[in-house]
């Protein structure tokens, strides 16, 4: 009965949000795309990050941010896309958890100085009926050319769905740029959009199962995974798999008084490798809830 009650009531939301998605609209392509999603953990587990309850996930998932129970949250990530110093990765964030509504502001920017592009992300959730969680997330992205090309901007929205059907199970849906914008001057590119569904399962010997399906609007369907073992006292170990295009990733955790350190590395198909590193540090304990 008890899950039968929460797909009730998020059966709805994500029917109407699949319908919005798929609405033919007129596009040229897709730019700014994420090869991974922001934190370590989440690269580590293959991408998969819909149902993750960790600060960086809050970025991925808007949803994600009501689950965050410290008061004042900071972090900073770091990713060196495929060892090459011009395709670095950086972003730092805070969040902020009070009784009524959870809030998070985040800077992202990928690139170097004659070519960089980025976003600032302004977020909000909160938890809703029983074990449901819905956000919202309103980004401003940008691209930045040096040599006189000037740069050029756009917002986008998006949000998200968590809902904790059993101890051991949770689902969740997240839509990212719904309305499909896009960004350009003359010649106009649609920003990335994408409909990601994902569940995972707390197994009773201390091993967690994620999975993701991930449909970009006018690209194939993405299938991410990963597996996450809580070693002893605070240490964890993680692998996953995602494809299109293809990646292995496997990573470690570890968390102590105040502080998270993840680090994590992925292996596309013909690329190479990529590190990620991640660092969490919470400055009240518990919110006031």
């Amino acid at each position: 009965m008890y899950i039968r009650d929460g797909i009730s009531k998020v059966s709805l939301l994500i029917f109407s949000v699949a319908i919005l998605f798929f609405l033919p609209l007129p596009t040229k392509g897709q730019i700014l795309t994420e090869v991974t999603p922001y934190g370590s953990r989440a690269t580590a587990l293959g991408s998969a990050y819909v149902t993750l309850n960790d600060f960086w996930s809050s970025l991925n998932n808007p949803a994600n941010i009501a689950s965050q129970t410290n008061r004042y949250t900071a972090g900073v990530y770091y990713e060196n896309s495929y060892l090459i110093k011009e395709l670095n990765l950086s972003s730092i964030g805070v969040t902020y958890a009070s009784k009524h509504l959870n809030a998070g502001f985040f800077l992202s920017r990928y690139g170097i100085t004659s070519y960089n592009q980025g976003n600032a992300a302004l977020i909000v959730g909160k938890s809703v009926w029983k074990n449901i969680s819905i956000g919202v997330k309103i980004c401003y992205n940008y691209i930045q050319v040096a040599d006189g090309y000037g740069s050029v901007a756009a917002f986008t929205g998006e949000v998200g769905i968590n809902a904790q059907l059993s101890n051991r199970i949770t689902i969740g849906v997240h839509v990212k740029n719904p309305t499909h914008e896009k960004i350009g001057k003359e010649v106009k590119e649609t920003l990335p959009s994408a409909l990601v569904f994902g569940i995972s399962y707390l197994s009773p010997f201390g091993l967690t199962l994620f999975s993701d399906i991930d449909k970009p609007f006018e690209q194939n369907i993405s299938f991410h995974s990963g597996i996450e073992w809580n070693i002893y006292k605070g240490f964890c170990a993680r692998a996953g798999f995602r494809s299109s295009p293809n990646m292995l990733s496997f990573g470690i955790g570890y968390t102590a008084n105040r502080l998270t350190f993840d680090l994590s590395v992925s292996k596309h198909q013909t690329l190479g490798y990529s590190p990620q590193t991640s660092t969490i540090i919470w400055f009240t304990r518990k919110a006031n809830k």
